[in-house]
């Protein structure tokens, strides 16, 4: 539940919070935007029945830490947010092919 309302916060809140504060992201190169993550936590912790924090430093943390595993899981992904793979032909082992050749992305 707490990841649906965290999820619907980002893709409709936030563009909005992002918009009207971005001198403030602009200026802090994106520091900012640790803060507008970290008050869409407390507020998912909020809306969500069951769920408490303590304040709004929690929030940072938990905010910070929810950012590095999106980042850590994302790091496979070109900017189209697909997954890449590269596959590369080659002849046999040894010195280099003339038949070496690189193909295409494969997106999955």
């Amino acid at each position: 539940m707490a990841g649906l309302v965290l999820a619907i916060l980002n893709a409709l809140v936030k563009p909005v919070l992002v918009f009207f504060s971005f001198p403030l992201v602009l200026f802090t190169l994106g520091g900012f935007l640790i803060l507008i993550n970290a008050l869409l936590f407390y507020l998912t912790f909020k809306i969500v029945p069951g769920l408490h924090i303590q304040g709004f430093l929690p929030a940072v943390w938990g905010s910070l830490v929810v950012s590095g595993i999106s980042l850590f899981f994302g790091l496979g992904r070109k900017a189209s947010g697909k997954p890449q793979v590269r596959l590369h032909k080659t002849g046999p082992p040894g010195p280099k092919s003339p038949r070496s050749e690189e193909v295409e992305p494969i997106d999955i």
